[in-house]
């Protein structure tokens, strides 16, 4: 019974989080979804586990769905981290479908009684998998330390290697201890629930402390001192950064990732570019991506697909509504009337 008491608090806590992390962005388009993605798979897992615990659901049923939830944790934190880390974010499906087919595949297996799948094949099969993502996030960490949020990808890592011990010690007890499946899915589930709790409480502290890291831009707040004159200097910084070196060619370039790069603050980033070109940062950033992808239009034989994701865009539709705002032409129209 205390254990189906743990379960709903948890449930109601994830709900909570959820309903905050929708709302907590000022745009939805700067929104990042990471988390997002993994409290849902969460609460996925928890809700098959509540059935499975008041008896609605057969062992066989509980497994398949929470097996399909935790092979979302290893790729969301993964790719939380490298979002963090200003690395690319295009690949993500490639990384969620693969297992999740595998574990279809298992589903066919368990229901059409081709073969007993042993729970322990199961533990190994998406233990293995988070174990790989755990080193992968541990590489990001070595490959390209952050100067910011490295309190937070830190307590991901500790938080997500706890989880990883805790499905090898699943593992090891399933396979070379006389525990009866029961007894091990019941010491999964308990620690499962510690585990969300003491993370969701992570979380809500980051929400508090650090609203603006659970979006991928600061909250908005009113230019100040516009007829101020801009500081060259500084200006030049922010140039040869994002223009001259063509980091604006990087889908997940942000004011934060700016400043930390040139030594400013994230309010002078907008407040310089916003004084000296006369719009905010994200319209001058996309006046340089289109005018890269103008270049390439003209001088090489790349797809308009292969265009749009060189110059920064990750859609179609954002990269043809920038395009015709500025040329006032489609790029496959612009490009034809060369």
């Amino acid at each position: 019974m205390a254990s189906i008491f743990i379960n709903i608090f948890t449930i109601a806590v994830t709900l909570v989080l959820l309903f905050i992390l929708s709302i907590l962005p000022v745009r939805k388009k700067e929104r990042t979804n990471y988390l997002t993605l993994l409290f849902a798979a969460l609460l996925v897992h928890l809700g098959s586990e509540l059935l499975y615990l008041i008896g609605a659901f057969e062992p066989v049923e509980y497994s398949v769905l929470s097996v399909g939830a935790v092979l979302v944790f290893g790729p969301t934190l993964y790719f939380h981290a490298r979002e963090l880390s200003g690395l690319s974010t295009r690949n993500f499906l490639v990384h969620i479908i693969p297992y999740q087919i595998g574990a279809i595949a298992i589903w066919i297996l368990l229901f059409s009684q081709a073969w007993h799948v042993p729970q322990w094949f199961l533990s190994s099969y998406y233990g293995s998998i988070l174990f790989i993502y755990f080193l992968l996030t541990l590489y990001i960490r070595i490959k390209k330390p952050l100067k910011k949020h490295s309190s937070w990808v830190k307590s991901i890592e500790i938080g997500f290697g706890i989880l990883v011990m805790m499905l090898l010690s699943e593992i090891v007890w399933l396979n070379f201890f006389e525990a009866s499946k029961y007894v091990a899915i019941q010491y999964f589930n308990s620690s499962l629930d510690i585990y969300a709790i003491l993370f969701m409480t992570l979380v809500i502290k980051q929400i508090i402390t650090n609203p603006t890291l659970f979006s991928k831009a600061q909250l908005r707040r009113p230019y100040k001192h516009l007829n101020s004159p801009v500081n060259q200097t500084q200006l030049q910084r922010i140039i040869s950064y994002v223009a001259e070196g063509k980091t604006f060619k990087n889908s997940n370039l942000n004011r934060e990732t700016i400043a930390n790069s040139t030594g400013l603050s994230i309010n002078q980033v907008s407040e310089i570019i916003n004084t000296a070109f006369k719009k905010n940062l994200n319209d001058w950033i996309n006046d340089l991506r289109i005018e890269e992808a103008k270049d390439y239009l003209k001088e090489s034989e790349l797809s308009i697909k292969e265009i749009y994701y060189e110059v920064g865009f990750n859609s179609k539709s954002a990269f043809n509504n920038a395009f015709k705002k500025r040329i006032g032409t489609t790029p496959s129209t612009y490009r034809s009337s060369l």
